[in-house]
This record gives structure tokens, sequence and C-alpha cells, in this order.
């Protein structure tokens, strides 16, 4: 069992490796949903994305690549472990119905859990200030970045919605954070 979830993990980190361009210190990423087939009316799906653990990044840039006829909204999380080893995994925990794909939490420790970036209603790209990043991998808690995309309506087509992600590993004088606020 050891020996399947190593080679899983190579997998994800060899997987993330191929999906990425570097020219200079900015790295552009596409983070997109690996053919995913939602079997139900609002269906939460989720994959992950290593990120580099030997150096800091800094994402600066978020661009969409869904429709939402097809996407109700998608959410970047940034965890320290993602909530299962699977391509991709049932990550709706108020969705009761059963799924072809595993049932997990978007990430194992939920108190390392932080969004990052959301997306809905077919809203343009999203690119920071000058000298503004989010700051992930390096010795940070986010190792990996997760792909939640809600969809409304079952598909009978395989979907790769997601998000271009431009990074930069010049060090960034200002971090960006998001905040959840709620209200009854």
């Amino acid at each position: 069992m050891l020996s399947l979830t190593v080679l899983l993990l190579s997998a994800m980190a060899v997987l993330s490796t191929a999906r990425m361009r570097e020219e200079g210190s900015v790295i552009e990423s596409n983070f997109l949903m690996p053919d995913a087939l939602p079997d139900n009316h609002d269906s939460y799906l989720c994959t992950a994305m290593r990120v580099d653990d030997m150096r800091s990044l800094y994402l600066t840039g978020f661009e969409p690549k869904g429709s939402m006829m097809i996407a109700h909204h998608m959410l970047l999380f940034g965890c320290e472990e993602p909530g299962s080893d699977q391509e991709i995994w049932n990550c709706g925990e108020m969705h009761p119905k059963e799924s072809i794909y595993e049932k997990a939490s978007v990430c194992a420790d939920q108190t390392t859990q932080s969004i990052v970036y959301a997306w809905a209603r077919d809203a343009p790209k999203l690119k920071l200030p000058e000298d503004v990043g989010f700051k992930i991998g390096g010795y940070t808690k986010t190792q990996y970045l997760i792909l939640q995309v809600h969809y409304a309506n079952p598909l009978d087509k395989p979907d790769q919605s997601g998000i271009v992600i431009t990074a930069t590993t010049k060090h960034m004088p200002k971090r960006a954070s998001t905040a959840l606020l709620v209200t009854d």
C-alpha cells in the first residue's frame, strides 16, 4: 500500500511539472480538471497539483478556463496535503448522493486549508497588482493546490474546466491573502 501511495504522489508531481511552462522567473501552469464527468446535480469535484517544495513561488495571476454553462463556480485552495490521492475525488462535503468518485475532504488537514482564488459566472481573469503574490511551496504550508469545481448539473461528456495560473520565482515584497466573510 505504501508503494502505491508513493507511486501516486510521484505521478502527481510529474503531472504538475508537465502542465507548467517556465520563462525566466515567470511560470504559467494549466491547472485543469482531467476529464471530470460529474454524475449528479450539485457535484463538487477536486483535483490536486503538487507545488515545488524546493523553492517558493508567488502566484500573481489567474485566468479561468471554463463557462458558467458547465461550471457553476471554481475555487482554488492551498493546503499541506490533498484530501485524497485520487486524480479526481468528490469533495462536496454537503453532498450526500453516491458518486463514481471517492468522497474525501478538499484537504487532508482542514486547518491548513485556505482559499487562494474564486471564480463564478464567467468572471474575467485576475492579475494581482505589481509586487503582490500568494506565497506557496518552499517552506510554506501550501504544498498542494486543489482545484474544486462545482457542477450544477451532470455532464454527458468529460470536462476540463480550470485555471491558468501565473506565478513567479521572484520575491514579492507584498503578500496576497483571501478573507472569507460569512453572515447569517
